[in-house]
């Protein structure tokens, strides 16, 4: 009798478990969000793979509270370490997927034309920020080395982004911070005020933009943990009845 309660017991947990799974993967996505960049000269003109490239899991998005503008330092601020300057002088975002038509987007590219006022040219990266509607700004995106050098556009680049996962719709402004590749010392800050291009761009992750309806998560190892679990504690049990049938 006392084995039989034990194991009632433990069958009632294990229902237990399996009915909070659900609410706990649920509180685990609204913990995060997820997107893909992959950064590249624009003159290259090659589709972005985001198939190969990693997904970048984040702190959920920051909506509320004071928002950090551009430093007020002067444009082609003089690099400490290496002696140039670099700036951003132009930026572009193009829209590109919005599967059910709302006029939503969750994949955008920021064309970046950054100069050089260095003779010789020199080696930049971009770290790249949203803000939902006046919110604080939310890192999302950091791009490659590319190397600049003058006033040309021709060495523009491109930093393409695919919202997965915890970006509500509504309207972001981008921000561009510019850094030098070398020594990681920072060069400039682009954003809204600076140009319309970045401000108030109509977003949302690909999981509302759906022309089905049904959306899709990314749920990582905790939901398989909890259900390997469980499962083996099923299994556990059976085992355990057939031997006591056996006694």
């Amino acid at each position: 009798m006392k084995e039989s309660g034990v194991m009632k017991m433990r069958l009632t947990l294990i229902i237990i478990l399996f009915s909070l799974l659900p609410s706990l993967q649920a509180e685990t996505i609204q913990n995060m969000r997820v997107s893909t960049s992959v950064s590249y000269l624009a003159a290259e003109k090659i589709p972005a793979d985001f198939y190969s490239t990693e997904a970048d899991v984040m702190p959920a998005l920051k909506k509320f509270g004071y928002r950090k503008e551009a430093q007020q330092l002067e444009k082609a601020v003089q690099n400490k370490s290496c002696g140039c300057g670099a700036f951003v002088f132009n930026a572009t975002t193009i829209l590109l997927n919005d599967l059910d038509n709302d006029g939503y987007y969750h994949r955008f590219k920021v064309v970046i034309d950054a100069d050089s006022t260095d003779l010789y040219g020199e080696w930049v990266y971009a770290k790249l920020y949203l803000s939902l509607e006046g919110g604080p700004w939310n890192h999302y995106a950091t791009s490659g080395d590319f190397f600049i050098k003058g006033h040309t556009s021709g060495d523009e680049f491109v930093v393409e982004t695919e919202l997965a996962e915890g970006f509500p719709a509504g309207y972001y402004d981008i921000r561009i911070e510019l850094f030098d590749a070398n020594y990681d010392d920072w060069l400039d800050t682009y954003g809204p005020h600076d140009d319309g291009a970045l401000n108030a761009i109509p977003l949302e992750d690909a999981e509302r933009d759906d022309d089905y309806g049904y959306g899709y998560s990314i749920s990582g190892g905790g939901s398989f943990g909890w259900l390997l679990l469980a499962s083996l504690a099923v299994l556990g049990l059976r085992r355990r009845c057939f031997h006591s049938s056996l006694r």
